[in-house]
């Protein structure tokens, strides 16, 4: 039995409204496709808000690759909850991520789907999604999309900054002191109500080193699905040897290790 061949985006979004129902149409600008319930006036305003996600976007993280693909990024704007429940549906999800800001799914063709019901969250909510719209592809692992991502919405001001309270950091230290940390590398544990928070929060403090180092970040955008077989070898940083750094009282070597240990440890 053949595999079914992946839909074209116009497919894939025109499908995905006759599913959804009416209001939904599909259209485009220079940046995105989109499947939106709005009439134009009031769709132009999300396209402007979206637009603005993206270009603070490229202007936060230098070195990070925002050009959108052939036809721009397919994006679905969800009004309300109770169309966020029928979007996540369609994906057998319970809605319980796409009602807590948005995601970016890779099946059956990469897509954004962005509740906008709070439109004062609706550029950070691009914003992130868009991380991942651009690494997913590149099979970047999800720690370091997560990272980047997160620190894209502090600087947005629609997350705190994860240095700011101390009691969550000395949780989240005393978190991966006791725990095995290949949930965290393999990206499961980000999905785990147990230890989303704390992995959250350390993949931000993680990420931020690419984020400030445009050539590091370049280098991410241009490495291979392939080369990521390897991550310590594709980033070229001993991941364990790093976490050791933040979680080991013992292990204190380096610029950014010292200060690691000094926010988490208190010394």
């Amino acid at each position: 039995m053949g595999t079914r061949p992946q839909p074209t985006t116009a497919e894939f979004l025109n499908d995905l409204a006759a599913r959804l129902g009416a209001p939904f149409r599909v259209c485009s600008d220079a940046h995105f496709a989109w499947l939106t319930p709005f009439d134009e006036r009031q769709h132009e305003l999300h396209a402007r808000i979206a637009g603005y996600g993206l270009r603070r976007l490229h202007e936060m993280i230098p070195g990070l690759v925002t050009v959108p693909p052939a036809g721009g990024w397919p994006a679905v704007l969800l009004p309300d909850v109770e169309t966020q429940l029928r979007y996540d549906g369609q994906f057998a999800g319970s809605g319980a991520q796409i009602i807590s800001g948005g995601t970016y799914r890779s099946y059956p063709i990469g897509h954004l789907a962005i509740p906008v019901s709070d439109r004062s969250a609706v550029d950070a909510a691009f914003a992130h999604e868009l991380v991942h719209a651009i690494l997913s592809p590149r099979q970047v692992p999800v720690w370091i999309q997560e990272g980047i991502a997160c620190e894209v919405e502090t600087r947005l001001g629609s997350r705190s900054d994860p240095f700011s309270d101390a009691h969550k950091l000395n949780e989240s230290i005393r978190y991966w002191r006791s725990h095995d940390v290949t949930d965290f590398w393999n990206g499961t544990a980000f999905g785990h109500p147990d230890s989303a928070t704390h992995t959250y929060l350390l993949a931000q403090i993680i990420a931020r080193r690419w984020t400030r180092d445009p050539r590091a970040m370049a280098h991410l955008c241009t490495l291979s699905p392939e080369a990521w077989t390897d991550q310590d070898r594709a980033i070229g940083i001993d991941r364990e040897l790093l976490l050791r750094s933040v979680v080991d009282p013992q292990r204190r070597k380096g610029w950014l290790e010292s200060m690691l240990y000094a926010i988490f440890v208190g010394e």
